[in-house]
């Protein structure tokens, strides 16, 4: 499907949580209209309540960077199978699983890495980057109102989550046309921005044109539902 405003999601490229190895997941990527998300990724706050083994070796916190520095570099074919190692041998870690998961998209194994995810976001229901990349693989693959009920639940885990909100704006703009939702989730998303981002203001202006929105509108609620 092609959108004339190319209005795409730039947060659905590497998606990073080194410290989900603790239990506290980070998760990075780029504001939009700067660096591709795939060349570089900046930390932010994502909630994670996930089980993790009391005490983790050197040499699986030296692995897990490996593998993610893989991912930042765009070596999907690296990461794969440094990411499936993780797994195999550190099950209870929902970090290196979310991730593969996302590897496997990248490397054109869809139904694969999408399995992945639904595994990991019903088994840590409440780590809200789970839930969020999962809907990021239903969008891709058509299903609209499961990927909109997955940002949902990442949102509810983690109200702050600025990238759900911003693909859940996408989502609700570009291919459910539910375009009061999608000014509101762009706001939000801009709410958590230490400084606003010029491209999502414009997309705002755009959609208040489009909504009949007042030029000052309401602070959002933050309501996830």
């Amino acid at each position: 499907m092609l959108f004339a405003n190319h209005r795409w999601p730039l947060f659905s490229g590497v998606l990073l949580f080194a410290a989900a190895l603790s239990g506290c997941g980070l998760g990075g990527s780029t504001k939009p209209g700067a660096a591709k998300p795939e060349a570089a990724a900046a930390t932010e706050s994502a909630a994670a309540v996930a089980s993790a083994p009391a005490a983790l070796t050197p040499a699986v916190t030296a692995a897990y960077a490996e593998a993610l520095a893989a991912m930042q570099a765009g070596d999907w074919q690296k990461a794969a199978p440094q990411l499936q190692a993780l797994v195999d041998q550190n099950p209870d870690l929902p970090g290196p699983m979310v991730n593969l998961g996302l590897t496997l998209r990248r490397l054109n194994r869809a139904e694969d890495g999408q399995k992945l995810l639904e595994s990991a976001a019903e088994r840590w229901p409440d780590f809200a980057p789970a839930q969020h990349q999962l809907g990021l693989s239903l969008r891709d693959s058509g299903k609209f109102e499961a990927a909109d009920a997955a940002f949902a639940r990442a949102l509810g885990v983690n109200p702050d989550y600025a990238l759900a909100y911003y693909d859940r704006g996408v989502l609700n703009e570009l291919y459910l046309q539910r375009l009061p939702e999608a000014l509101d989730n762009y706001l939000q998303f801009q709410r958590l921005q230490p400084a606003e981002d010029e491209q999502v203001n414009r997309w705002i202006t755009d959609l208040r044109r489009r909504t009949g929105a007042p030029a000052a509108a309401a602070t959002p609620t933050g309501n996830p539902s």
